[in-house]
């Protein structure tokens, strides 16, 4: 009994002085603490570091020599891995690094950040097959995930096999890929990855299939756009559009998505835009816009991006109601042409609409160059030259269309 009480106690007396030691970690005291409690990893781990982040002269190699002995006392230590790896790294053996590593994967074997390390290894290594499933497990981590895509890019030019063997396939990891190469550009790549984001029908998916539908139309990729812009209407539960019409909602029967080729509907001092029910040309609503004659307005708060096909003539057909619209400027529709050469750009409009007016069947066609695919359709009103310019009244929209002629 009293043996077994000494060896408490002296195993009690160690353990204390070798916190004291981590408590108060100078050279000194950590080479004592050594001495006292030499199965102690903690101790090796920060006698270790001492040397291998010493400001003035690092002694690398005495910090390998401390990191193994620290890892052989508790391989479970993930860290301790990981700093012998750098050490290992910086004293050029990358092959006792590449070790350490996998020792590090061993103590946490899904963690991102070790998978990267590893996977930059290799690829220092030129091993790089080897590389592309640790690559894949450290974009499970999302601060990770721009880093793997964009050296995934670098390493592997199928871009089947960057979705096959690099992105993780949940759903987060797929759709930031699709961020990425929509916030790229990099818009030929995209659908598939499109596709398999879609499924989720998530209000992020949505919003992320409508930033794709944006980046599409400024690109100039008409047909495209359209394609997507269909499967965003079936996942909102929106209508689809009539046989042959181009616009979205142009009776204004449906929610407003205010996205993508839905209607775009800017607010600013001077003028309200709402839904009208009680006026309308045809079905339930129409859209208002009331000027409250404050501003000589440059106004074009209502716009839809059109996709169109090339080398095609279109008409376009509205209703417009008016009243007591002042100045001589009044609203009107436009429609111009969207990242075409100087020598194929055109712009159409109907006459500006002033003081009272029934409704008036508004009507224009046009036709599309060989390099046209994406117009974008305007209610306008340019400001007026003239003293009494501030714009009061209002204006109604219902029934607009565009198709192409036959």
């Amino acid at each position: 009994m009293l043996l077994g009480a000494l060896a408490y106690l002296i195993s009690l007396g160690i353990s204390l002085a070798g916190q004291w030691v981590l408590d108060a970690p100078t050279p000194e005291n950590l080479e004592r603490g050594i001495q006292w409690d030499s199965r102690n990893p903690d101790l090796w781990a920060r006698y270790a570091r001492q040397w291998h982040f010493l400001a003035s002269s690092p002694e690398t190699q005495r910090a390998v020599e401390s990191y193994q002995k620290a890892t052989s006392l508790n391989p479970l230590d993930a860290a301790n891995w990981k700093d012998l790896a750098t050490a290992q790294m910086e004293q050029g053996n990358l092959e006792e690094a590449e070790v350490a590593l996998r020792g590090e994967l061993t103590a946490v074997p899904n963690s991102p950040q070790a998978a990267w390390r590893m996977a930059n290894l290799l690829l220092v290594r030129g091993r790089t097959a080897e590389a592309y499933p640790y690559l894949r497990n450290a974009a499970n981590e999302g601060s990770l995930r721009v880093p793997v895509f964009d050296l995934a890019r670098r390493l592997e030019e199928d871009p089947e096999v960057i979705r096959r063997e690099l992105i993780p396939e949940t759903p987060e990891a797929r759709a930031d890929y699709l961020q990425f190469l929509v916030s790229g550009q990099i818009l030929d790549e995209a659908y598939p990855v499109w596709q398999e984001v879609a499924r989720d029908g998530s209000p992020q998916t949505v919003r992320l299939g409508n930033a794709y539908v944006d980046a599409l139309a400024r690109a100039g990729n008409g047909s495209d756009a359209a394609r997507v812009w269909e499967e965003l209407l079936a996942m909102t539960d929106q209508a689809p559009r009539p046989e042959g019409e181009l616009l979205t909602n142009g009776d204004f029967e449906d929610q407003f998505l205010n996205a993508g080729l839905d209607w775009r509907l800017a607010s600013r001092e001077g003028y309200q835009i709402a839904l009208d029910s009680f006026l309308f040309q045809n079905g339930t609503r129409s859209l208002r816009v009331t000027f409250d004659g404050s501003a000589n307005l440059d106004f074009a708060g209502i716009t839809q991006t059109v996709p169109v096909e090339p080398n095609t003539r279109y008409r376009f057909e509205a209703y417009l109601r008016a009243d007591g619209i002042t100045s001589d400027n009044g609203p009107f529709f436009r429609i111009a042409s969207q990242g075409v050469p100087p020598e194929e750009a055109f712009t159409v409009s109907t006459p500006p609409r002033v003081q009272t007016l029934g409704w008036v069947h508004e009507q224009v066609d046009f036709e599309t160059g060989p390099r046209t695919s994406i117009v974008i359709l305007l209610l306008r009103r340019q400001p007026s030259q003239k003293l009494n310019n501030l714009i009061q009244g209002k204006v109604w929209i219902d029934n607009l269309s565009l198709k192409p002629l036959p």
